[in-house]
């Protein structure tokens, strides 16, 4: 298995969404490979693995996935951290504070190489690469690639946990995690909560579905009250057509 660089775009904190250039077609890379148009699949499916290919050197667990896709000279991967794991919360932060520094690589084996010309090998390349089959990516300290620089980091509104049973409000996501310890667990309960929205905007969203469900149940009490008047009065129709009955 050999080992690229690539470069990230944080496209919303909120949910963990990434959108990294990974690889230049068309370029010679620092290892000497040019990569053509084609190489990668279009629509596969990868983990975005530890810092420092610790998932595939030492078997930590991927902090995210993404699917690739080429545009123009690029080969990019869309995807997303797993922002309700520690270890992707971790990821995002550092990628988000290195910005333009941070580096990184991905995990690939060579299923088709081309022909290396003579005016290519004179000019240093020792590859051209057809087909590649990418198995994850990660973010290094340094990498192979040509090119390569966070683009942006773009934020969503500050991100709020809101507590549906009660409109409880969190800032922080550790701090959901300690007051719901009661959940199964905790993590996926504050994860599946979690909003962009502002607080005062999820609080009223959650007054008014209370609202609505107290409407709900004021007409359902209403129907059954005008049942119970129904059955009442069949009731005492039935009564009084017996007595003629008995007295006849």
């Amino acid at each position: 298995m050999e080992r690229k660089s690539l470069d990230l775009e944080l496209k919303d904190e909120s949910t963990g969404e990434v959108e990294a250039r990974f690889a230049r077609l068309n370029v010679a890379d620092h290892d000497g490979d040019v990569t053509l148009p084609g190489a990668f699949e279009a629509g596969t499916e990868v983990p975005i693995t530890h810092y420092g290919h610790q998932t595939y050197l030492a078997g930590a667990l991927p902090v995210g996935k993404g699917t690739l896709y080429e545009t123009g000279d690029e080969v990019r991967l869309r995807g997303r951290l797993f922002l309700d794991t520690q270890a992707g919360r971790d990821h995002f932060a550092v990628l988000k504070h290195l910005g333009r520094l941070q580096q990184w690589s991905y995990e690939f084996e060579v299923l088709k190489r081309g022909e290396v010309s003579e005016d290519l090998r004179a000019k240093g390349v020792r590859r051209v690469l057809e087909k590649v089959r990418v198995f994850g990516v990660a973010p290094v300290l340094v990498g192979a690639g040509v090119d390569t620089a966070t683009l942006a980091v773009k934020a969503e509104e500050p991100k709020t946990w809101i507590r549906p049973s009660d409109g409880k409000v969190y800032e922080t996501f550790d701090a959901c995690v300690a007051d719901n310890q009661w959940a199964d667990d905790p993590a996926a309960y504050c994860a599946s909560i979690h909003s962009s929205k502002s607080a005062d905007e999820r609080i009223a969203a959650h007054k008014a579905a209370e609202d609505r469900a107290a409407a709900r149940a004021a007409e359902t009490a209403r129907r059954d009250a005008e049942l119970q008047e129904e059955i009442e009065r069949v009731a005492a129709a039935h009564r009084r057509l017996q007595d003629r009955l008995n007295r006849a």
